[in-house]
C-alpha cells in the first residue's frame, strides 16, 4: 500500500477503494472507499478530475503483484469483492487503522515519522523536484485545478525556488 500511495499520489480513500479490475499497466481511479452511517461504500473520487488513470512504475507493479499473492494466501470473507487492499480476513481497511502500521514500518526502515497524507505530499514533491511539469503533477494527483497543486506544493519546495533563481541568473547572464 505504501509503495502504491507514494508512486501514484492517490488519496488514501482512492487506494483503499481500488479494485483489481482497475489495475493493469496503469491504475484507473474510479472509486474512493468511505464509511457512511456504518456501511462501507464505494463512492466517486473527491473531484471530477479525481477520475483518472495513473501509469504504474515497475516498483508499483511489483508491489501490486506481491499484494495479489499475499491476498490469495489470506483466508476469509470478502465484503466488497475485488478490492486490492483488504484486511487478512478480506474486509475493507479502515483508514484510521493505517497510521500505527505506517509509523511502525517507517521506524523499522529508519525513516522519520509522517502521516498518511504526507505520502501524497511526497509524491508531489518528488515529481516537482524531478522537473515534471506542474499540470502533469496536478493531473496525477487528481486535483480539480492546477492552481490547487500550485498553492499547496510549489511554495513548500525551497529547492524549486533556488532553481528558479539560478535559472534567472543564467537567463540574464550577469555574474558577480
Amino acid at each position: 500500500l505504501w509503495t502504491v500511495l507514494v508512486t501514484t499520489g492517490m488519496r488514501i480513500s482512492e487506494a483503499l477503494g481500488l479494485a483489481w479490475s482497475d489495475v493493469g499497466d496503469e491504475i484507473t481511479v474510479r472509486h474512493a472507499l468511505q464509511r457512511v452511517e456504518g456501511e462501507w461504500q464505494l463512492r466517486p473520487p473527491k473531484t471530477a478530475k479525481g477520475r483518472r488513470s495513473i501509469p504504474l512504475t515497475p516498483l508499483a507493479k511489483e508491489a501490486l503483484r506481491a499484494q495479489r499473492e499475499q491476498q490469495s494466501e489470506d483466508a476469509g470473507a470478502t465484503l466488497l469483492e475485488g478490492l486490492v487492499f483488504t484486511t487478512e480476513s478480506g474486509y475493507p481497511i479502515h483508514a484510521t487503522n493505517l497510521l500505527p502500521k505506517l509509523r511502525a514500518d517507517l521506524e523499522a526502515a529508519g525513516l522519520p515519522k509522517v502521516g498518511l497524507h504526507d505520502l501524497r505530499h511526497s509524491t508531489a514533491t518528488i515529481l516537482l523536484e524531478a522537473g515534471v511539469p506542474l499540470p502533469v503533477v496536478s493531473r496525477v494527483l487528481g486535483h480539480s485545478t492546477v492552481r490547487i497543486t500550485m498553492d499547496i506544493y510549489v511554495g513548500r519546495i525551497p529547492e524549486l525556488q533556488r532553481e528558479a533563481a539560478e535559472k534567472m541568473q543564467e537567463a540574464v547572464g550577469l555574474s558577480r
